[in-house]
């Protein structure tokens, strides 16, 4: 008999890890920002069943002549149909919610969105300003989910 409960309670340790832990997804794969297209907008993520979701974006430009700079914001929706910015939460300024942010040297951004939020669906917009055949941006953002 107890054997039987130490086989039923290593099973039910097993499984319960298979639900739980750190789901990390590519979301935007290394896209070039330049005349066309200036703007990149990622797949959309199921939420849902995250707790907490936060995201990192790389950004890496090629300037020759002019200013580039990147904007990066967030999208919610109800249906995966019908999007509305929301705000977020940044590394620096983690106490006050933010529209995005504008990035204008090479490395990385980190944001996440409230727990609080209800909508079952996101997605991340990187733009860029003053991209051209010259001026580029190189970005990839990456979704990290804790469920």
């Amino acid at each position: 008999m107890k054997r039987l409960l130490l086989v039923l309670l290593g099973i039910l340790f097993m499984t319960s890890m298979a639900f739980a832990g750190t789901d990390n997804r590519t979301i935007i794969d290394a896209v070039t920002l330049k005349a066309a297209p200036t703007s990149a907008t990622s797949v959309s993520v199921y939420m849902q069943d995250n707790k907490k979701s936060a995201f990192f974006v790389a950004y890496d430009e090629t300037e020759t002549s002019g200013t580039v700079v990147a904007a990066v914001s967030s999208e919610v929706s109800y249906d995966n149909t019908n999007w509305l910015a929301t705000n977020v939460y940044d590394n620096a300024g983690t106490t006050t919610a933010q529209t995005g942010e504008v990035i204008t040297t090479d490395g990385w951004y980190y944001f996440w969105l409230t727990p609080d939020l209800l909508t079952p669906y996101a997605r991340v917009k990187v733009a860029c300003t003053g991209c051209n055949a010259s001026d580029t941006v190189v970005t990839s953002v990456y979704e990290v989910a804790n469920k």
